[in-house]
């Protein structure tokens, strides 16, 4: 929500950060609020603060799901399965209207909308021969693209980890669900509660599922 706020009034704090620069502040005061200006008056915090901005109204949406008493295991899954694709869907085209919105956004506060160009110094290959990175052949705004892509690769790893444990425990519950409970014949309702209390013996009291599924039947 941090995020949100600030980019919901980038605004307004540069105007106050300017403001404080022309008034009578000590030396330490003054440094650090340059610095601050500085870092967030430049085209690659517009970007990430936009590109942020999303990811996380996005994660923060499902999480408040979630974290909902009543939720139950299938609701769950599909939220998280509509987040990873909500992700994979950024990952390839987002990344691209992100860009767009920092832009205008960008020229809206003065700040020009370009990547700075870092200088990138030759190594030597072989005596007497030099041989310039490959990554210093790419334009900014591509290795920026590309920063990118491998923070949803990661973001998308770990939801699909999550994903893939919570659907098998849908998976494992599935059987109790009540369309199953009157419809599934008695043998194999009770195949699948024994499968379940060998996979949850831990947490599972055997004896008392089979008499509380032999009420459905």
């Amino acid at each position: 929500r941090a995020v949100k706020s600030l980019y919901l009034q980038l605004g307004q704090v540069i105007h106050v950060c300017k403001l404080l620069k022309n008034s009578n502040l000590c030396e330490e005061a003054s440094v650090e609020l340059n610095g601050l200006l500085k870092g967030i008056t430049n085209f690659n915090f517009i970007c990430m603060l936009i590109i942020w901005n999303k990811i996380l109204t996005a994660i923060d949406r499902v999480n408040v799901i979630l974290q909902k008493q009543n939720i139950t295991i299938d609701i769950a899954t599909q939220h998280l399965k509509g987040l990873i694709h909500f992700i994979e869907k950024f990952r390839e085209e987002g990344i691209e209207e992100a860009l767009d919105e920092s832009k205008q956004k960008s020229t809206d506060l003065s700040i020009e909308p370009v990547f700075p160009s870092i200088r990138v110094r030759k190594k030597k290959k072989m005596p007497g021969e030099l041989a310039e990175d490959e990554s210093s052949t790419l334009s900014e705004e591509n290795k920026f693209k590309i920063l990118i892509k491998n923070v949803c690769d990661r973001i998308l790893n770990g939801l699909k980890e999550r994903f893939d444990s919570i659907d098998e425990a849908a998976k494992d519950f599935s059987f109790l669900d009540g369309k199953f409970l009157f419809s599934m014949p008695t043998i194999q309702l009770k195949k699948h509660a024994m499968d379940f209390c060998i996979k949850y013996e831990k947490d599972i009291d055997k004896n008392e599922l089979i008499l509380e599924l032999d009420s459905f039947t």
